[in-house]
């Protein structure tokens, strides 16, 4: 997927004179929200669901950031020496009693209010960094299966259990496994010989106490579903009282 930071860089010279035309700070942070409305709407539709969230938190963070930026303001010295149309001001204030200037006329500097371009793109850029890093960091979309096999398989096994053919429903049954391996899933029974303790049962079981005072060993109630090395599905295991 392409990064929120490879298409600032393909966009960044388009940016960067947009901003040094820009007459306020409003029209500029204007101009980077309309940016990120931009990029939002580009790279959204590659994303997950819990990238999308994150997406979404994080402009909002980034929106508010550029509101309050104060370094993209910078304050140029102008210089204003003394001209001929400054002398003739004082020497009619002077002819009207109202007394000069009491600098005398020596030059004087003023200062102009200018927008720091690189200053609201380096803090642009670095938003986009922290958000392509933490949009990494989520879960990414699983590939989609086709899984009409196995929900034909079910089909027929609702269909068996309707007739009330056990036998026909049992052979069915004997066939599931197959059905699961091509998924790469299995069913796991709890090995009695496995310590109901350890972190490795722990991890594929729930373990509850038998309701039958008769019960000498461990039975399997629900045998765990694993895909690989994943448990989709803890199984669940009585234990004698």
């Amino acid at each position: 997927m392409k990064t929120l930071m490879a298409y600032y860089r393909e966009r960044e010279a388009a940016l960067r004179q947009s901003l040094d035309k820009a007459a306020t700070v409003a029209d500029a942070v204007v101009l980077l929200q309309q940016e990120l409305t931009w990029l939002e709407g580009v790279i959204s539709g590659g994303l997950t669901l819990p990238q999308q969230r994150a997406l979404v938190t994080m402009f909002e963070v980034l929106r508010a950031s550029l509101r309050g930026l104060k370094d993209g303001v910078r304050l140029d010295r102008v210089p204003q020496s003394r001209t001929i149309l400054y002398d003739i001001v004082q020497g009619v204030l002077r002819m009207m009693g109202l007394g000069a200037s009491p600098d005398g006329g020596a030059a004087r500097t003023l200062f102009r209010v200018r927008l720091d371009a690189n200053a609201y793109l380096q803090h642009f850029a670095q938003g986009l960094t922290t958000v392509d890093r933490w949009l990494a960091e989520q879960p990414t979309a699983a590939p989609q299966e086709d899984r009409r096999d196995l929900l034909e398989f079910l089909q027929r096994l609702m269909g068996d259990a309707h007739t009330g053919d056990t036998a026909l429903l049992a052979e069915r049954l004997e066939g599931l496994p197959q059905v699961m391996e091509r998924y790469g899933m299995r069913y796991v029974y709890y090995d009695p010989t496995m310590p109901s303790r350890s972190p490795a049962a722990r991890r594929l079981f729930k373990f509850e106490p038998s309701l039958d005072p008769g019960q000498r060993q461990p039975q399997t109630l629900l045998p765990a579903v694993v895909q690989g090395d994943e448990v989709l599905f803890r199984g669940l295991v009585t234990e004698p009282r």
